[in-house]
């Protein structure tokens, strides 16, 4: 189905994929804002709502991803398309990242709701997950026209400096290990803006 939708937009096969790929990165960045309103207000019906959103994302995902290699199909079989494959390629990374961070997310939710159902506050962790839904609203920005998505990789790596447990939840076990589930993600986000595997692992301080 997918390469049926590439194959009508001969013109230029990258429109489908960035749209579909500005969507799904958008239904992440909403449930990163709506699990960082949770927490700050100690909500579990928040992070309810959070997860509810990223279990909702997977068609969305699934979708990009399959357009992407569709489009990335018709960009080998038609010369006029070659020079559009590397973007393409690109997306079909992304997407598998993209598809790799929602499911972290979906487990630092289920994570969240029973420590915010045990009444443990976590204003310092809440801060940081904005940060990082905005670096997402960021992805979602730069992957919609194709860019480079470098505001987002600025805004990660930032992050990632301060994700050290005990530094973010000093006493308090229970959030110390949601921090170390933010730290899988922004390494996920971080190789979806552009970091190599590598960059991103560096960027986190030591344990």
């Amino acid at each position: 189905m997918a390469l049926a939708v590439a194959l009508l937009t001969p013109n230029d096969p990258r429109g489908h994929p960035r749209r579909l790929a500005r969507a799904a990165v958008h239904e992440l960045a909403g449930m990163l804002h709506a699990m960082a309103r949770g927490l700050g207000r100690v909500s579990a019906d928040d992070i309810e709502g959070a997860l509810l959103t990223g279990r909702a994302s997977q068609p969305a995902l699934d979708e990009w991803l399959s357009s992407s290699r569709a489009a990335v199909q018709l960009a080998r079989l038609a010369p006029a398309h070659r020079r559009h494959r590397p973007e393409l390629e690109r997306q079909v990374d992304t997407a598998v990242l993209l598809d790799r961070a929602m499911r972290n997310a979906r487990v630092l939710a289920r994570r969240a709701r029973r420590t915010v159902a045990d009444a443990h506050e976590a204003p310092a962790l809440a801060e940081v997950l904005e940060q990082v839904a905005r670096a997402t609203d960021d992805l979602a920005a730069a992957v919609a026209v194709g860019a480079d998505p470098r505001q987002a990789r600025e805004r990660l790596l930032s992050v990632a400096a301060g994700l050290d447990p005990h530094v973010v939840a000093r006493d308090d076990w229970q959030v110390q290990s949601l921090v170390l589930l933010v730290r899988s993600l922004v390494v996920d986000l971080l190789e979806a803006s552009g970091a190599t595997p590598g960059q991103a692992r560096e960027a986190l301080p030591e344990l």
